[in-house]
């Protein structure tokens, strides 16, 4: 009887053990799959890169072109057109109209296919009046724009009269030439990125986006759901933090492009909107991190004293082997410093 006895209580703690083990790897799964959906809100280039393409020439022409006719049937003038550095197949085609200063916009990407935009920039602001007949929200989400106008399948009379209302009588356009129109698109987005990162979105967009973002055989989000996704929204914003931190440091030009290849893979960031031992899990990018140092980190949970500072003081102590290389610092969108890791096999 006391084997038996024995036995059936091995046995329940086995089986006690093993619905531990399951709830604890699907709550583990139900979180990072949480993180990875709420990162999607967010995965952009954080910085652009126009290169300008001479001839320029459409992917697929019959669609493009009739958008920019458009535009010049509306008294737009051609300025330039460029790809998106990174995007081979991507194509951005700039007009502008010589009284009003408005700027067309046609482009050209996957998956979103062809649409036409119409801005205008003020001499005194970065961020333009911008309207977009894109189709998909999540799409529109990512464009620049200060207010943001969105014409589903709008036509081009319809986006440049919906700018032209929304533009104050008086404001001086910035003109667009061949010189400025990388920089000044460049620069637009990269602003817009800076305060879609800064600023909380409220839950019915956090709806909109996912619902844009998802297919439509997914079905409808539960309540449980949803409230899973929006509880991982800050780890998502600062790891884009951390992305974008880092293309804002190559957009800067600090060190070679010989340097930066070398280093890219090896990259660890830290700004101050994430405590030293929350990074290092799998999910996290930008945070190559060594066994010696996830260690060190781990331990940092109860140090005072900003991330920032901390990671400094702690690579500091490490051997000179197993020490991270400071490459730079950035001030945008947040202040962080940018280190690479040692290469492994000079590690012990």
């Amino acid at each position: 009887m006391k084997l038996i006895a024995f036995l059936l209580g091995a046995i329940g703690l086995v089986v006690a053990f093993l619905v531990w083990v399951f709830f604890y790897v699907r709550r583990k799964m139900r979180r990072s799959f949480a993180r990875m959906e709420a990162m999607t809100i967010f995965r952009a280039p954080g910085r652009i890169n126009l290169r300008r393409l001479e001839p320029f020439k459409w992917n697929k022409a019959e669609r493009a072109e009739q958008r920019v006719t458009a535009f010049r049937a509306l008294g737009f003038e051609d300025i330039c057109g460029f790809t998106l550095g990174g995007v081979a197949t991507s194509r951005l085609f700039l007009l502008q109209h010589p009284g009003t200063g408005q700027i067309g916009i046609v482009q050209e990407r996957e998956p979103a296919g062809t649409w036409s935009d119409a801005a205008f920039f003020d001499g005194d602001t970065s961020q333009p009046i911008y309207a977009s007949s894109v189709l998909n929200k999540a799409h529109f989400f990512l464009f620049p724009g200060d207010p943001k106008i969105h014409l589903p399948a709008a036509t081009e009379t319809e986006l440049v009269a919906a700018v032209g209302q929304a533009a104050d009588n008086g404001a001086r356009a910035v003109q667009l030439t061949v010189e400025n129109a990388a920089t000044l698109i460049e620069e637009a987005y990269a602003a817009a990125v800076d305060a879609r990162l800064l600023q909380p979105l409220e839950d019915f967009e956090i709806r909109r986006l996912l619902k844009a973002r998802r297919s439509e055989c997914a079905g409808e989000m539960s309540e449980e759901e949803f409230q899973r996704i929006k509880e991982q929204m800050p780890h998502a914003i600062k790891n884009e933090l951390r992305l974008v931190c880092r293309d804002q440091f190559l957009r800067e030009g600090t060190i070679s492009a010989r340097e930066w290849q070398q280093a890219k893979a090896q990259l660890f960031v830290v700004h101050d909107q994430t405590p030293l031992h929350e990074l290092g899990s799998r999910l996290d990018e930008v945070v190559f991190c060594l066994p010696q140092l996830k260690k060190q980190l781990d331990a940092s949970a109860k140090k005072p004293g900003t991330p920032r500072a901390n990671f400094a003081e702690l690579n500091v102590a490490l051997p000179p082997w197993d020490r991270y290389k400071k490459l730079g610092e950035v001030s945008r969108p947040v202040p962080a410093d940018i280190y690479c890791a040692p290469i492994q096999h000079q590690s012990t």
